[in-house]
């Protein structure tokens, strides 16, 4: 609220970009402002009292003090522009009344006290800000903390069902980083799957494993010292018939000596191709405050250049995954957009909460996982890891 129109319109505007929403009055807080408010404004948020409050005593504090009751307000910014001592101490008075957070902003001075100044209030502890933009983003900091607190006191999410933690923790007992089809495995005891796949020690067996999965495959290079597959030349997609297998097979392996020649080769994974859905990144790192940390975003070979991540601890429930999806930029793809079908969030939700699980039972593993991609299917049809990493930080 304020006398200056300019300031409302730069608070409203700035304020949208930081997710911060000015909700409409109540029916019983707009008729208590209306005969408080000149003739040419109405009763709406961010309130403008225009010239009406000059001059009138303690109006400012009034109208504060009317808003700060209804149940849609929790937080109130009251910008002083120019006044007199008595109407700043009121607005001071009123923010240090308030149970609810009045932080103020001051764009201009004091009229009859230069003593009085921003810095005055502070030191008699109020929040006083000179600019909107600080102002709106300790507001919205604030807020997000307090989502943070209400999150940390809630019981702990339930597990969900079909987890087998002492089957991890016999895969973890190897030490190390694990080798591709460990931390299928691994990730499998906490209920996420990939596409039916092979591990073939030779051209002839990738050429078997192809014909029994059936259709177009993709074949990569398995080794522990390749993490990353693509950039090694070591991954083929869409691979069909005996002779194209056996010709991917041998140029995975050449790629893979070149690009590493003192990696060990397990091999090459046949997989059965999984195409279409929206390619997303699912993992934890490790924070040398916090400990695992669940991250999730949109994925493939784009997941650097994109960084549209969200960060939670875990362990975390279903609302949790939602929430941090909702957060990414570019969430309205999972809703289906340009005729595209919707995803399955529910699926790519149970697959973060199963995931958060995972860090929460092996923390001290200090498990650096990356599941990327793991590909979202549409609506009904599910998940799937297509490739998974995991070290031990």
């Amino acid at each position: 609220m304020s006398i200056s129109g300019g300031n409302l319109v730069l608070l409203a505007e700035a304020g949208g970009m930081l997710g911060i929403d000015f909700p409409a009055y109540g029916e019983e807080t707009a008729a208590r402002l209306k005969p408080l408010m000149p003739g040419f404004t109405g009763a709406s948020n961010p309130t403008d009292l225009s010239a009406g409050a000059i001059g009138v005593k303690d109006l400012f504090g009034q109208v504060a003090r009317i808003v700060l009751q209804d149940p849609a307000v929790d937080t109130l910014i009251p910008v002083v522009t120019f006044g007199p001592t008595a109407d700043i101490h009121s607005v001071a008075t009123m923010a240090a009344e308030s149970a609810k957070p009045v932080p103020i902003l001051w764009t201009g001075r004091c009229l009859d006290d230069d003593a009085l100044t921003p810095a005055a209030l502070v030191a008699e502890g109020h929040a006083v800000y000179r600019d909107a933009l600080p102002c709106l983003r300790a507001v919205a900091a604030s807020a997000r903390y307090a989502e943070f607190l209400a999150r940390a006191a809630l019981p702990v999410p339930q597990r969900p069902a079909g987890i087998d933690v002492e089957r991890a923790r016999i895969i973890l007992s190897k030490g190390g980083s694990l080798s591709q089809p460990d931390s299928m495995a691994l990730l499998a005891c906490y209920g996420l799957h990939g596409p039916r796949e092979t591990l073939a020690r030779s051209a002839e067996e990738a050429v078997a494993a192809a014909a029994s999965i059936g259709g177009a495959v993709a074949l990569k290079v398995q080794s522990p010292d390749i993490p990353h597959k693509t950039e090694a030349g070591g991954v083929r997609l869409g691979v069909r018939g005996a002779d194209s297998v056996r010709e991917a097979h041998d140029a995975i392996l050449t790629s893979a000596h070149a690009y590493a020649p003192q990696a060990r080769i397990e091999g090459v994974l046949v997989q059965e191709m999984v195409t279409g859905g929206q390619e997303m990144l699912v993992g934890t790192v490790v924070d040398a405050t916090f400990g695992p940390v669940l991250v999730a975003g949109f994925g493939g070979i784009h997941v650097e250049v994109l960084k549209d991540v969200a960060f939670l601890l875990p362990p975390i429930g279903t609302e949790d995954a939602l929430g941090m999806l909702r957060e990414l930029r570019l969430y309205p793809l999972l809703e289906g957009v340009r005729g595209a079908p919707p995803a399955d969030i529910a699926a790519l939700a149970d697959a973060m909460v199963r995931l958060s699980w995972l860090a929460h039972d092996h923390g001290a593993a200090r498990l650096e996982i990356d599941v990327n991609p793991l590909v979202v299917l549409p609506a009904g049809q599910g998940v799937r890891v297509l490739d998974s990493l995991v070290l031990r930080s």
